[in-house]
């Protein structure tokens, strides 16, 4: 029978893995150079022209829809493009091991990236296929495994502590070549056939996008490496390719995963990766056509969301200089978008004579005078090939020097963007955004509070020459009513002028009111209404919560902390651990306890009025249950059972340890009572004005780590955070305000 079984898994196998490639690993060193010798050797620029002059032709008319963006901040980065080739993040096809990404390694190259003065890195995800996504029986894309979004999601947490961004590409022409572990055949029906593509958008592309959402270390998503490269219109002779597509079928394709990117996440760029401007510059008379505007790519795609947000567009010398960014500048009536120039080499750039052309008698650009030869040539960022291929010191200090030049080049623009606005708001009359500007004089900065319907509200601060945060608190007439699509907008504009003048804005759209916040952050007791015993955690026994008589202990003392519609966390002040239904049990009886991390819908609470300022407590996975005392009894056990808004051993009253009762919505939100924090940022200490004594006091990061918890002793504070790292933290006081500071 074990061999009948052995026999039925080997045949299973090979069924999910017959199209694989078994050829040996390897991590494609110098992989650019190996690339551009195929290239340079197979492509005849001037046969293009005819070919694609009935596209050109059908859609000039409609060419100009799209329109040049405005205010679009320079690009300067490299290419990572990957620690370990096609394995960052995946799953072995063979034997089911998994790969994660080397933090180490990719924090050594953001280092790089942000010490020379850059703030883009590109990095590639699926690469060929040979790992991630993963596929079924039948060749088709099937769910992500779930820590795929995590590490994409680690990677963008490390990305986001060095203060650059990452550009994530999907795929790389190598998807359909010969390459240990890629199926090209599954590749090609995924590019090919809608079934199979809707498949890889469904399970694998729309799950990672909404997990990583509008990340703040997420620069953009990049559909494709230089398609180009698995077309016999551009690589015929390129060898080691099992599978050939069309032109049209990479529009489509190209089309269609932007656009669902763009439904899923409205505000993340979109871009791809042109082979060069063979196919991103309108320029018929030197064989180039724009396959990837917004007009072609519809006309195929036929999906009006699946357009391109900017251009990204290689460069090697294969191209000459009529195909170069250093050598032509750029011309709007050509390239309809920003354009950054996505790759090319930190070498001396110079041509030889065997092109049959002048390119010979051009000056030597040297590296270090790369990059700012693209920024005076109007393009829009600069991303050197790579940290991967170019590892010795020489190459490295030639690609450093080229991020630090065009740092230093940069002039000064003026941008505006929301910092981590949040997307779930409770009714209130005050709010407090914190933005990051750069402005090249003294200027206005506007934050403006908008209903799905009508402007509610606007406050302007003066902000001086230079880069820095900004901290602005709207007050508006009226609360807004729980619901959502509001939104808020911020921009700079000269002094003295409208908005209609404003010079850049940034906007976050899908804000939902939420509503009233039952029961502020801050420290309580779980008080039994009839017993008035207190919930405690009791570490000898495996932490469950029971019920006790009231001591001034901490391990009767409950953090609350709101996640929004009134769902908390609970941690226990003394134990530091967060109140769950153990092992997810939703039965009566279910037992309740503390757990080191409140990561699952098991260890969050919603907050339900059951009486006058008494509450039920309903465990997040199972909400028709509701924390109850064991049979009523004194010391009794806490557990679950099935919520009866009658049932008294439901009914909870939630404290303040200093037995202040209070409910945030009662609280005045006018001006008068508005708290204040300065200095921001602050290096030493924070000082809050608008307090009153008694007020309870939280500070935390923003992923709710708490560090400091008091009540005020006056009606000001002065509070030392020597004791806190560099970053973003805040400061809430019950019932009035959240306030963002940063600690220097």
């Amino acid at each position: 029978m074990k061999k009948i079984i052995i026999l039925l898994c080997v045949i299973f196998s090979s069924q999910i893995y017959a199209q694989r490639s078994q050829k040996p690993w390897t991590n494609q060193p110098n992989y650019k150079n190996e690339l551009q010798k195929d290239v340079k050797k197979s492509l005849a620029l001037e046969h293009l022209a005819k070919y694609f002059e009935k596209d050109n032709q059908n859609n000039k008319d409609v060419q100009k829809q799209s329109s040049f963006v405005e205010g679009f901040p320079f690009v300067n980065g490299i290419n990572i493009a990957w620690i370990n080739f096609g394995r960052d993040t995946g799953v072995d096809p063979f034997n089911g091991s998994q790969y994660h990404p080397d933090l180490n390694q990719f924090g050594q190259a953001m280092d790089f990236v942000k010490n020379n003065g850059g703030n883009v890195m590109r990095w590639w995800y699926h690469t060929n296929g040979s790992t991630n996504p993963v596929y079924d029986q039948n060749q088709k894309v099937a769910a992500n495994p779930s820590f795929f979004h995590e590490d994409v999601k680690r990677i963008l947490d490390l990305a986001q502590s060095k203060g650059i961004k990452i550009q994530i590409c999907l795929w790389s022409f190598d998807m359909l070549k010969d390459q240990w572990g890629a199926d090209a055949a599954a590749n090609k029906k995924l590019l090919t056939q809608s079934v199979y593509t809707n498949a890889y958008i469904n399970n694998a592309l729309l799950p990672l996008v909404n997990a990583v959402g509008n990340h703040p270390a997420l620069y953009a998503w990049e559909i494709f490496n230089e398609p180009e490269g698995m077309t016999n219109e551009y690589a015929s002779h390129w060898p080691g390719f099992k599978e050939k597509i069309t032109m049209q079928d990479i529009q489509r394709f190209v089309n269609k995963t932007s656009g669902a990117i763009r439904r899923a996440q409205p505000n993340v760029k979109i871009t791809n990766g042109a082979l060069g401007f063979l196919t991103n510059v309108e320029d018929p008379s030197n064989g180039f056509w724009n396959a990837y505007s917004d007009a072609n790519l519809k006309s195929v795609g036929g999906d009006q969301d699946g357009y391109l947000d900017f251009y990204n567009i290689h460069y090697y010398n294969w191209a000459r200089s009529k195909g170069s960014p250093f050598h032509n500048n750029y011309d709007i009536n050509k390239v309809d978008k920003a354009a950054v120039i996505g790759e090319y080499y930190p070498d001396d750039l110079s041509f030889g004579s065997q092109g049959g052309d002048n390119d010979h008698n051009l000056p030597t650009i040297p590296s270090e005078a790369l990059g700012t030869t693209l920024v005076d040539n109007g393009w829009h960022g600069t991303l050197v090939w790579s940290w991967t291929d170019r590892s010795s010191s020489s190459e490295r200090n030639r690609m450093a020097a080229i991020i630090r030049n065009v740092s230093a080049s940069e002039p000064l623009t003026d941008e505006v963007a929301f910092n981590n606005a949040p997307t779930t708001i409770s009714p209130q009359r005050s709010y407090t955004f914190t933005i990051d500007y750069k402005a090249t004089t003294s200027r206005e900065v506007v934050v403006e509070f908008w209903s799905p319907n009508s402007w509610l509200g606007e406050q302007a601060e003066m902000v001086s020459a230079g880069s820095a945060t900004q901290s602005v608190t709207v007050t508006l007439p009226n609360e807004p009513s729980p619901g959502s699509g509001y939104f808020y907008k911020a921009y700079i504009r000269p002094v003295g002028t409208t908005w209609r003048e404003a010079i850049h804005r940034d906007r976050v759209n899908d804000v939902t009111v939420t509503g009233s916040q039952l029961i502020a952050n801050g420290t309580y007791y779980l008080t039994s209404t009839q017993s008035n015993q207190r919930m405690r955690s009791r570490s000898r026994e495996n932490h469950s919560a029971v019920m006790r008589y009231p001591r001034n202990y901490n391990n009767q003392r409950w953090i609350f902390t709101h996640l929004g519609d009134n769902v908390y966390t609970i941690k226990n002040k003394s134990t530091n651990r967060y109140l769950e239904v153990r092992d997810a049990r939703c039965t009566n009886g279910g037992n309740v306890m503390t757990w080191t991390s409140a990561n699952d819908n098991h260890q969050k609470w919603k907050v339900v009025t059951n009486g006058t300022t008494v509450y039920a407590l309903k465990p997040m996975h199972c909400q028709q249950l509701a924390l109850d005392r064991d049979g009523g009894r004194t010391n009794a056990n806490v557990h679950v059972w099935e919520f009866d808004a009658s049932n008294d051993n439901q009914k909870w009253k939630i404290l303040p340890y200093d037995n202040r009762e209070q409910r945030i919505d009662d609280l005045s939100m006018s001006k008068e009572v508005m708290v204040t924090v300065y200095p921001n940022p602050a290096t030493d200490h924070i000082e809050l004005a608008g307090i009153e004594k008694g007020d309870a006091i939280l500070i935390h990061n923003l992923q709710g780590t708490i560090f400091k918890d008091f009540i005020a002793q006056k009606n000001a504070a002065v509070i030392s955070i020597t004791d806190l790292n560099s970053g973003y933290y805040i400061v809430a006081v019950a019932g009035k305000s959240k306030l963002k500071f940063i600690k220097r």
